[in-house]
């Protein structure tokens, strides 16, 4: 789960990806930079924001939620196509504005949160607006790939707290969506430069050091740089490797 308290308020700059579908010579009637021939559509100009803009028509915030789980699922599904676990889509993606009771329990404002019992994500779309709004695009995205990446430690058998604790499912998540951060940079989804400004908004939305020995929270600053570097770097192989796990020693005193 992602909460409020957990992430940051300064700006991540996404540069506009420079899509172009339009030669010289062709009709461009909203000057977006898709021709009218490409465009789906044409009389309102694209939000170019620089994360998905491939079709032509402006963006609504929850078009955009879609089309990133679409794209983290299709990632993942291709990923894990002959594995031992297999990808198997989430059940729902649940957006909601007051808190909502789910199989898990309420889940409250202000939150993003994955459920084991029914293998969905439900979201506070306010919740979701403000990071669109004061912190950029790649922050739901972000949040959107973590909470699957939930999804997936559920696949693999990485159980809370039997098999490894809250705090270490959440680093794994990091460390899930740094990895799908990388593929879609890869891809050119979104701008490279703007995994480096992530780097930045996780620097600043971890836990207090202090709290390190409380099992419950997301991990430290450290932590979460780390768990989310070491996903965008190695892969998701090395997010459930020992190693990975080993990585998060307690602070020095």
């Amino acid at each position: 789960m992602l909460r409020a308290t957990l992430l940051v308020t300064s700006v991540i700059g996404l540069a506009a990806c420079g899509n172009s579908g339009a030669g010289v010579d062709e009709l461009d009637s909203d000057d977006d930079g898709f021709s009218n021939s490409v465009d789906a559509c044409p009389n309102e100009p694209e939000t170019v924001n620089g994360v998905f803009d491939t079709d032509g028509c402006p963006d609504t915030p929850q078009g955009f939620y879609d089309v990133v789980r679409l794209d983290v699922e299709a990632w993942w599904t291709v990923l894990l196509t002959g594995q031992p676990f297999p990808y198997r889509p989430i059940s729902e993606f649940v957006a909601y504005t007051t808190p909502v009771d789910t199989p898990c329990g309420v889940v409250e404002s202000n939150s993003a949160s994955y459920c084991t019992t029914s293998e969905g994500i439900y979201y506070d779309s306010k919740f979701l607006q403000f990071f669109l709004d004061e912190v950029g695009d790649l922050a739901p995205a972000f949040i959107i790939a973590h909470e699957i990446g939930h999804h997936v430690s559920n696949i693999f058998g990485f159980e809370a707290p039997s098999v490894i604790s809250v705090k270490e499912l959440e680093l794994q998540a990091d460390c899930f969506g740094g990895a799908w951060v990388a593929s879609a940079g890869a891809r050119g989804v979104l701008q490279p430069a703007a995994q480096g400004e992530t780097l930045d908004a996780l620097i600043l939305a971890g836990d207090p050091a202090a709290t390190w020995f409380r099992p419950d929270l997301h991990g430290t600053s450290d932590d979460r740089l780390t768990a989310f570097i070491v996903g965008t770097l190695q892969g998701t192989p090395s997010c459930t490797s020992p190693s990975f796990f080993a990585l998060f020693a307690p602070p020095s005193e």
